[in-house]
């Protein structure tokens, strides 16, 4: 009877280890999965950042782009407005000349007293 008794302690002890073996099993593959949908949740996270990055580059570079392209298109104009002074000084310089040597300089300051 003893014998019995010993044996049944045995089995019982023994399928109350299996039923706690079972029940870290689950909480160790529960935990596992929580992990994989973290990571999946963080890999998605990382992939969205990349690709706003990824637009957020591209934008910068188009706004660049068009920036340089409106800095040629002003120095252009500046380049043609100073093209232009340069013309309307060269042209007043003649005509003061063209003035003095036909008298019309003197006699315009002679007019207007």
């Amino acid at each position: 009877m003893l014998g019995e008794l010993g044996s049944e302690h045995a089995i019982r002890t023994l399928r109350l280890e299996a039923a706690a073996s079972a029940a870290e099993a689950r909480r160790a593959r529960q935990a596992e999965r929580a992990m994989q949908v973290e990571l999946a949740a963080k890999r998605d996270r990382a992939e969205r950042l990349r690709m706003m990055h990824e637009e957020a580059c591209a934008e910068l570079a188009q706004g660049r782009q068009e920036a340089e392209r409106q800095l040629d298109m002003y120095d252009e104009m500046v380049e043609r407005l100073e093209e232009r002074v340069q013309t309307l000084e060269n042209e007043r310089l003649e005509l003061g000349t063209y003035l003095q040597e036909t008298g019309q300089l003197d006699g315009e300051a002679e007019g207007d007293t």
